[in-house]
């Protein structure tokens, strides 16, 4: 049997192809959703777990949002959390627009990164009232 050359190299191209296609997207994608954490910060307010469970028992309207994976929710949530994972950008944004945008929001993910991208998207979506937990789900205190 005669190796192929010609295969192999169309087999290259197309690999090559399909690899930088990928990854000029996934990069793209990413610059589209960095933001500047302090910005974010100043537009979506920070709050520590203790302010965040005073509001949650004062307010029972407030809805508690996790935005991880439904991996990490399912490893352990907050008691009421909706997950709605915001890695997920176009399924995330899909169900954004099934909330009530007069709502008040308190997002948590598991330290504080990601719920303050999901801060964000929230905004463009026109939901104005959210807070998130500084630190997370990490940061929140664990019943004994």
């Amino acid at each position: 049997m005669r190796f192929n050359y010609r295969l192999f190299i169309w087999i290259g191209v197309a690999f090559l192809a399909t690899y930088a296609c990928q990854r000029l997207t996934s990069d793209k994608d990413m610059a589209a959703v960095k933001v500047n954490q302090s910005a974010l910060e100043l537009d979506y307010p920070s709050i520590n777990t203790t302010r965040a469970q005073e509001l949650l028992d004062k307010n029972a309207r407030i809805m508690l949002l996790d935005v991880r994976t439904p991996s990490e929710y399912y490893e352990g949530h907050l008691k009421d959390a909706v997950l709605i994972d915001v890695t997920q950008e176009i399924e995330f944004m899909k169900k954004l627009g099934d909330l009530d945008k007069k709502k008040t929001y308190i997002v948590y993910c598991r330290s504080g990164s990601r719920s303050l991208k999901a801060c964000a998207l929230m905004r463009e979506a026109g939901i104005r009232k959210v807070y998130n937990v500084e630190g997370g789900y990490l940061a929140w205190p664990k019943p004994e």
